[in-house]
């Protein structure tokens, strides 16, 4: 009989490793996300081109194994490639 868990809510960075755990462990996952997209409150979104994020979502890190972790989830954006824009 194989284990199956449900992750609500859980395509953000959490959900998301969560998930993965319990994968890797074996689990059968199933993810329920209203928003339709990975990224919860960190998704970037664009206007007329530009990236931007809601309020303070910003990943920094030292290490590069975390943000390539990460990475697989929620496409991130690398500061030293693009440019920032603020909307307000």
């Amino acid at each position: 009989m194989s284990r199956r868990v449900l992750v609500t809510g859980g395509a953000g960075f959490i959900g998301s490793h969560v998930a993965d755990a319990f994968l890797a462990a074996g689990w059968d996952v199933t993810i329920i996300e209203s928003a339709g997209v990975t990224g919860g409150g960190v998704r970037t979104f664009f206007y007329g081109g530009h990236p931007y994020t809601y309020g303070p979502r910003h990943f920094l890190s030292p290490f590069p194994e975390a943000y390539e972790f990460l990475n697989k989830y929620v496409p991130l954006r690398d500061i030293k490639k693009i440019n920032y824009t603020f909307v307000e």
